[in-house]
């Protein structure tokens, strides 16, 4: 649950604009608990965002248009 809610966290402060993407972001959550278990684990967003790039071709389509949508920062 904490894992859940640290990534929930993240998605919500990454950007502010994103009320209309529940949906995507929520199968963002769901699918880094399942790819990204060990980086979720780490409570690492960062991690977490370059292990769901890293294996974009076994998320979910919704997440892939919210990563698109809202690319992590870089730097």
């Amino acid at each position: 649950m904490k894992l859940c809610l640290s990534l929930a966290a993240f998605l919500a402060l990454s950007a502010p604009a994103l009320a209309h993407a529940e949906p995507s972001r929520a199968a963002c959550i769901a699918d880094a608990k399942v790819v990204c278990k060990p980086e979720m684990a780490t409570f690492n967003r960062s991690a977490v965002q370059a292990c769901l790039a890293k294996n974009v071709d076994k998320i979910s389509a919704d997440c892939r248009a919210f990563m698109k949508a809202n690319p992590a920062p870089k730097g």
